[in-house]
C-alpha cells in the first residue's frame, strides 16, 4: 500500500463528515486511513468508528487520551501506519478528489523521494457554514512544480522566497525515512509543526515539490493555530530552544542553519513583541516566556545561538532582550520592535 492518510482528530466532530466525504471521493482507489482520535468531549470518536469507507479504503481508529495538541496522536498513527508514505490531514480539513492520485503519480515520477512538500489552499470558515477561499500556502513558486532537490538545497531555495511555511499539512513523508531518523513530533505542545518540519526537510536526501493546492486548510476561530491563550507563546519559546539544539548538532551548512535559526527566532519574537499580540498576552506572560529561553545555561546558550542567525537590525535588539530578562523591564525591547524593526522590515519588503 502506497499511502496512509494520518488524521489527528480532537473536538472536530462537526467537520468530520466533510473530511470523510472527501476521502470517499478520491480518484485513487486503494489507500489507508488512520483516524487518531483524542477524546475531547464531542462525538469525534463515535463518528470515526461509524464511518464506513468505500471499497478500497482500509480504516484504523485509535482511541487516545486528550492532550489538546496533535503531536501525540500523529506519532501513534506514524507507528501503526502500513503505507509507504504518510499523508497529513487534520480533522477539520479536507482534500480535493484528485489529491491522493496526484500525490501517488508525483511520487512515482520522482522515484520515491523522502519528502513531498505540497501546497495548500486556505479556506476561511465563518462559523455558520460559509467557506471563503483565501490564498495558497506554498514554500516555492508554482513554476517549481515537480522539482526534486536535496533537503539542504530545497531550504536554500525556500530562503530565496521568504520564510519557511512550517505547516505539517504540507509535509508528506516516506514512512521508512521518518522511522529510521526518529522524526517524531513534540507531544503536548501546540505549534509542534514549526519544530518538526525543519528537521524533516533538512535531513532529507530528496524532496519533491508539488505546487497545485489540493489540500484545503480550514482557518477558523477556536482552532489550535488561532488560539489566543498564552500556551502558544510558551510553546514557541520551548520549540525555539529545541530547534536550536538540532541546528547545533545536525551538521548543516552555515547558510541553512542561519535561515532556520532566524525563522525560529522570528516566530518567537512575533508573539513576544508584535503589536498584533499586545492585548492577547500580558507582560507577565511575556516574562514567563523569556524565563523559558533563559531557564539555565544550556537554554540561554541555545537561545543566543538563534540570535547569531539573525539579521543585523534584529541583532541590535539582543541587549534589550537580555535587559528585559534580567530586570523584567520589557518596554525598551518592545519599543524597538514595534516602533522601528517591524515598520522598517515592512518598508523593505515593499
Amino acid at each position: 500500500m502506497l499511502l496512509t492518510v494520518v488524521v489527528p482528530a480532537c473536538r472536530c466532530a462537526r467537520y468530520l463528515p466533510q473530511l470523510f466525504a472527501s476521502l470517499d471521493a478520491q480518484a485513487l482507489r486503494d489507500f489507508e486511513v488512520v483516524l487518531s482520535v483524542e477524546r475531547g468531549g464531542d462525538d469525534s470518536l463515535e463518528l470515526c468508528r461509524g464511518w464506513s469507507p468505500r471499497a478500497g479504503i482500509a480504516k484504523t481508529v485509535l482511541d487516545l487520551p486528550c492532550t489538546g495538541a496533535g503531536g501525540a496522536s500523529r506519532n501513534r498513527a506514524f507507528d501503526v501506519a502500513r503505507g509507504d508514505y504518510l499523508v497529513p490531514l487534520d480533522g477539520d480539513d479536507w482534500l480535493d478528489p484528485e489529491a491522493l492520485k496526484a500525490l501517488a503519480d508525483g511520487i512515482a515520477a520522482a522515484s520515491e523521494p523522502d519528502v513531498v512538500n505540497v501546497a495548500a489552499r486556505v479556506v476561511e470558515d465563518d462559523g455558520t457554514g460559509g467557506l471563503t477561499p483565501l490564498d495558497t500556502i506554498a514554500n516555492l513558486p508554482a513554476s517549481d512544480d515537480g522539482i526534486v532537490l536535496s533537503g539542504v538545497e530545497f531550504l536554500r531555495r525556500v530562503c530565496r522566497h521568504g520564510h519557511c511555511k512550517n505547516h505539517g499539512a504540507l509535509v508528506v513523508t516516506r514512512a521508512d525515512y521518518l522511522r529510521a531518523r526518529g522524526l517524531y513530533q513534540l507531544e503536548g505542545v501546540p505549534s509542534e509543526d514549526s519544530e518538526w518540519t525543519p528537521r524533516v526537510l533538512a535531513q532529507a536526501d530528496r524532496v519533491l515539490f508539488l505546487a497545485t493546492p489540493r489540500y484545503n486548510y480550514r482557518r477558523r476561530a477556536g482552532s489550535v493555530s488561532s488560539m489566543g491563550t498564552s500556551d502558544i507563546l510558551f510553546a514557541t519559546a520551548s520549540i525555539g530552544i529545541r530547534l536550536a539544539g538540532f541546528l547545533a548538532t545536525a551538521g548543516l551548512p552555515a547558510d541553512v542553519r542561519r535561515f532556520l535559526g532566524n525563522d525560529a527566532l522570528s516566530i518567537f519574537n512575533w508573539y513576544l513583541f508584535h503589536r498584533l499580540y499586545a492585548k492577547r498576552f500580558s507582560s507577565a506572560d511575556r516574562r514567563r516566556a523569556l524565563a523559558i529561553v533563559f531557564a539555565d545555561a544550556e537554554a540561554a546558550s541555545r537561545y543566543r545561538s538563534l540570535w547569531q542567525c539573525a539579521s543585523r537590525w534584529k541583532r541590535v535588539a539582543w541587549p534589550l532582550v537580555v535587559l528585559a530578562h534580567r530586570t523584567g523591564i520589557l518596554f525598551p525591547a518592545t519599543w524597538y520592535f514595534r516602533r522601528f524593526y517591524y515598520p522598517l522590515t515592512g518598508l523593505l519588503r515593499k
